[in-house]
């Protein structure tokens, strides 16, 4: 049972956790009790959490009792809190200011057992930010997770971690940049439709690792570009490039070039087409929703590490506002100012995550730049309620 994989987490999930006893491994410990009392508690939790940031990341599940009888886990012993939502509120703060710099891929689930009684568990995803140190109290310790538990990093693991991070950060900000030039002075692998243009960029964890992608594979040669369609394929000095065809055009409607080392670049160039000043907003999310899904489950193939990057851009917005049968005429839409909307850098932390509660954010914007407070294309639960245009 790999409890640290799931996406979701119910007494039942835990119940079973135990009931199949599961062991520890490097991703899963067990914590009896969850005291935050004492100075020296607060430094051991916050080490905890941090050695799993710093490591491959990891569940830690407070509330089993870790004693064993003839090797087996013995019970499920719940933490006891007459205010969860007081205690939650304490776990985030500590972790907010006593990690540096701090963790965002930590996910705090409480689980009710009965009243009063919870099962807290700490989620932590490998961290692209590590190394990350323990600064509570003056404190200035380093820590890792293996087999065995977590230990203390010496000098040569934190300047290798600290490597790590420095250049995969400049060179993701190196190729970003030569990704923004070539929608700027339309500088394309092949010529596109001369409309608003829409770039999805996914880039892994592991963008230092090259060849983790089989070009040549049935999967790689089926990669379809932002919006799908009929399309060639063809071997590139980066990698492997598909785009769209058209019978008895030149132009294409998109592209996507897959790099050896995971990396995928995807422009549309139809998606926002313009209509009377107004493009259809709920292609360009069905679009980014579809792909996302579709290009997470192409790592998933290959086993690619997760974290992934994501950024998207458009270019060529100007002038226009957004169209959908959600607006009537009670909303007053603002028309676009701006030649190009940089969307902000979002984490996706697994390969089966729920993407629209990432993504959403990025909808938010293209509608926040219409005057509209949020995309009116998704219900209080994330799910997606657009729909297509029948003749647009």
């Amino acid at each position: 049972m790999d409890f640290f994989g799931l996406n979701s987490y119910s007494i039942e999930l835990v119940k079973l956790l135990v009931d199949n006893e599961v062991p520890e491994s490097e991703h899963l410990e067990y914590k009896r009790e969850l005291n935050l009392n004492t100075t020296k508690e607060k430094k051991e939790f916050l080490a905890d959490v941090s050695a799993f940031a710093n490591s491959k990341g990891g569940i830690i599940c407070y509330g089993i009792e870790e004693a064993r009888k003839g090797g087996k886990l013995t019970a499920l012993i719940p933490v006891e809190s007459d205010n969860i939502d007081q205690l939650q509120l304490k776990l985030d703060n500590l972790l907010r200011d006593g990690v540096s710099p701090r963790m965002d891929a930590v996910e705090i689930i409480t689980i009710k057992v009965s009243p009063s009684k919870y099962v807290v568990l700490i989620k932590v995803l490998e961290s692209v930010d590590a190394p990350h140190q323990v600064v509570y109290d003056k404190t200035d310790k380093f820590y890792r997770r293996g087999f065995a538990g977590k230990y203390q990093m010496n000098e040569q693991q934190i300047e290798k971690a600290i490597y790590k991070r420095d250049n995969l950060q400049k060179d993701i900000k190196v190729f970003l940049e030569r990704s923004y030039n070539k929608m700027t002075k339309d500088e394309f692998p092949v010529e596109l439709f001369p409309f608003p243009k829409l770039m999805l960029t996914l880039i892994p964890v592991a963008y230092f690792t090259d060849d983790i992608v089989d070009i040549n594979s049935e999967e790689a040669k089926k990669l379809a570009p932002l919006g799908g369609g009929n399309r060639d394929t063809k071997l590139n000095n980066s990698g492997r490039l598909s785009y769209s065809t058209m019978p008895g055009n030149r132009l294409r409607n998109a592209y996507i070039q897959l790099y050896r080392n995971g990396t995928i670049e995807t422009v549309n160039s139809y998606a926002l087409f313009p209509n009377k000043g107004k493009f259809y907003v709920a292609t360009l999310e069905k679009y980014v929703l579809e792909f996302v899904d579709e290009y997470m489950h192409f790592y998933e193939n290959f086993d690619i590490e997760m974290p992934v990057y994501a950024y998207l851009n458009i270019f060529g917005l100007n002038g226009l506002t957004i169209d959908s049968p959600k607006l009537n005429l009670f909303y007053d839409l603002s028309i676009i100012d701006e030649d190009a909307i940089i969307f902000p850098m979002i984490k996706i932390e697994r390969q089966k995550a729920d993407n629209e509660k990432f993504v959403v954010n990025w909808f938010n914007k293209i509608w926040n730049s219409c005057g509209i407070e949020r995309s009116l294309h998704f219900d209080e639960n994330y799910n997606w309620i657009g729909e297509y245009p029948r003749h647009y």
